[in-house]
């Protein structure tokens, strides 16, 4: 396996799941905190846990957020993604909104040919109709990656290329997004369904043309 076919491999996984963190605003009260799950495919099935909490920054009512996701199916915890970030409302008029989300992201991956880690960040936000009981509207997102550290295994020295240089490496691409949110709300429980396409960054389709994630939170 190429270095570059292993790049290609790490950024495959990296952006397989671009779930984050996206609830309705017009819920968030300051001190008021909030515990969710995500699930969905994107292309693999990904679950991710999070907690956030509203407060006041700057005059804007924002949460921030930390959260981690794995990739089912082996269950591997070597495959993992973490975010730290935070979600809130820049515009308002009457029941219209338009959103903004940016996380810091950090991921990484393990096989029998290499290991990487990576950082990276995450711009999108939404413009929709929030009320306390639901809220709709279109979504966008990007998702870059920006420096990621690979080292190669024995067993890939050993079989394929013993000469194999361990490194860093910058600019490793980035998945553009766009695509449909909305939730109800019942007491403290919210309920968010969001569906879209995924670009690379230059433009090209990914092995699974469209997303689709289910997120539950409780509110307290």
């Amino acid at each position: 396996m190429s270095r570059f076919m292993m790049m290609t491999a790490f950024v495959a996984w990296a952006y397989a799941s671009p779930i984050n963190a996206q609830w309705n605003v017009a819920r968030f009260e300051p001190a008021r905190d909030l515990v969710y799950t995500n699930f969905g495919l994107d292309p693999a099935v990904n679950s991710t846990v999070g907690y956030g909490r509203a407060m006041r920054a700057g005059g804007l009512l924002v949460m921030p957020y930390i959260e981690a996701s794995v990739a089912w199916g082996s269950l591997d915890l070597r495959d993992f993604r973490a975010r730290a970030g935070a979600q809130g409302a820049l515009f308002r008029w009457r029941d219209l909104r338009a959103t903004a989300n940016l996380a810091f992201v950090t991921r990484g991956t393990s096989n029998s040919n290499f290991n990487a880690w990576g950082i990276g960040a995450d711009a999108g936000g939404t413009i929709g109709l929030y009320r306390k009981g639901w809220f709709a509207g279109g979504e966008f997102g990007y998702d870059k990656s920006i420096l990621t550290r690979m080292t190669h295994t024995k067993e890939y020295r050993d079989h394929h290329y013993a000469d194999a240089k361990d490194g860093w490496y910058l600019d490793n691409g980035a998945i553009k997004r766009l695509g449909l949110v909305g939730g109800v709300s019942v007491g403290r429980t919210e309920l968010v369904l969001r569906a879209g396409i995924p670009r690379s960054q230059g433009g090209e389709s990914l092995t699974a043309p469209a997303y689709v994630t289910f997120g539950l939170g409780i509110a307290y």
